[in-house]
């Protein structure tokens, strides 16, 4: 179902795994870990081994956006889990 559904391409690719969708797994989850800090898409491009525009390309390819923009959604996706537990106020998690 889910290799089906409009963007099941990514799936499947990610499955089989070329050396570069690796890659891209290893910035994902470093973006994961890192989302609160600043990060230099030189920084990510070295811990890939890849230049800056190959980084770019590839990542756009796995995810349909920008490590930046992908790093802002998780930045995002973080303040509305904070908001929904009631836990801050919109001024507390927008910081």
């Amino acid at each position: 179902r889910l290799l089906t559904a409009p963007s099941g391409w990514r799936l499947a690719r990610s499955a089989t795994g070329s050396s570069h969708d690796r890659r891209m797994g290893r910035i994902i989850a470093v973006l994961r870990e890192r989302y609160r800090e600043t990060l230099r898409i030189a920084e990510l491009a070295q811990l890939a081994h890849m230049s800056e525009s190959s980084l770019h390309q590839h990542f756009k390819a796995v995810t349909a956006m920008t490590p930046l923009q992908y790093q802002k959604r998780l930045r995002l996706l973080e303040a509305r889990r904070l908001l929904m537990s009631g836990s801050v106020d919109a001024a507390t998690a927008a910081h």
